[in-house]
């Protein structure tokens, strides 16, 4: 099975570059065998054919794209469900080849070379950030949210402006990012950040924030959902994201929320030992945001933004702490076992979650599923 191979794959190139003695050597090495694995993940989900439920949605869709010259300005900038950036990328693409294939490709090499270059620019052990993204957020991102990740990669180039205090080509990023998902308006109020202070009183604050809304949760489920109720756009809206397998895997515990409450704010104290910890906000709004999605499940598609600092977050943790060569192999194997299980295991409609993804087909091999077809609709 693919997955599986690149999975021991990236583990294997783990050990070789990331902890074994080859770690500081061997430079050219590392370099080609980076540059081979980001490949194939690219290739994986370029070539994918109907796999994952949003990319059924928009292969269909695709099939009713007017080409661009044929498309108005209405059509590709009156269409409240797609933003204009999506309309131009497929109305264009549209005008090249009838197959989906070709933004599968494009959308592949845009969002994962950003990712990729974000992994390595910012972490130590880049193997190690790779496998962390791979298990946590490769599925959603190249085969659920398409629009959303292609924001998401804009975010991601824009960090560095971000960082440099450069806001004119920042919010030109976040403009990137809204022309093909509207959520990425959230990211407008992301340089405020800037204000929070990096010390240990301000986690000690960051805690009492999350304390709070851990005890005030309750009545949020409880009582907010009937505002929700009374107004049908929201309700259907707040019905559809709840029953989104994604959501179920992340947010649908209460207990699980506060779990992963306290294993960010352990992270976020490895972090304050750092220098250069100014993603530590960035993790704790992904935390936040993953304890409002279970009172407000519409507003979980936010969360996807922050997720990629805290696989940042988790693999400093993992790079500061100094773990015994012989426990390494058992904590990735432990890992790899419950995170597979927690988020592909669960129901997605009444057939496992990981159905999404599997059987995996290309366009070599163009074979839909069809228990997988029937629940995208």
């Amino acid at each position: 099975m693919i997955y599986f191979f690149l999975l021991f794959l990236i583990i294997f190139l783990v050990f070789v570059f990331d902890v074994g003695k080859r770690s500081r050597s061997n430079v050219k090495q590392k370099k080609i065998a980076w540059n081979v694995i980001c490949l194939l993940l690219i290739i994986i989900s370029a070539i994918k054919y109907r796999v994952g439920s949003d990319v059924v949605i928009y292969t269909d869709e695709y099939k009713e794209i007017l080409p661009i010259t044929r498309a108005n300005w209405d059509y590709i900038f009156g269409n409240f469900n797609r933003q204009f950036g999506w309309m131009i990328l497929v109305t264009i693409c549209k005008s090249i080849t009838p197959s989906f294939l070709l933004p599968q490709i494009i959308i592949s090499i845009f969002v994962n070379s950003a990712i990729f270059n974000f992994i390595k620019s910012n972490t130590e052990k880049p193997f190690v950030g790779l496998l962390l993204f791979y298990l946590i957020a490769y599925a959603p991102y190249n085969f659920e949210v398409l629009r959303q990740s292609i924001a998401i990669a804009f975010f991601i180039m824009g960090i560095k402006y971000y960082k440099d205090s450069k806001w004119f080509k920042y919010y030109l990023c976040v403009l990137g990012g809204f022309a093909f998902h509207s959520s990425a308006v959230v990211l407008a109020l992301i340089p405020l950040f800037k204000f929070v202070p990096i010390t240990k009183a301000s986690i000690i604050w960051e805690l009492g924030i999350g304390v709070v809304g851990i005890i005030l949760l309750p009545f949020f489920i409880n009582y907010i959902p009937n505002l929700i109720n009374s107004n049908e756009a929201l309700f259907g809206a707040q019905v559809y994201y709840a029953n989104k397998s994604s959501y179920e895997v992340t947010e649908i515990s209460y207990f699980g929320n506060v779990m992963l409450f306290f294993i960010n704010y352990v992270i976020t104290l490895f972090l304050c030992k750092e220098k250069n910890q100014w993603y530590r906000p960035f993790v704790m709004f992904y935390l936040y945001f993953n304890i409002i999605n279970l009172a407000f499940p519409i507003l979980y598609r936010f969360s996807y933004y922050f997720l990629i600092f805290y696989i940042l977050g988790l693999c400093k943790t993992i790079t500061f702490c100094k773990f015994e060569k012989h426990l390494i192999p058992i904590l990735i194997i432990l890992f790899v076992m419950f995170n597979t299980y927690r988020r592909y295991n669960v129901d997605w409609l009444g057939i496992p979650a990981y159905r999404q993804y599997y059987p995996y087909h290309t366009y070599f091999d163009p074979v839909e599923d069809g228990e997988r077809e029937i629940r995208c609709f």
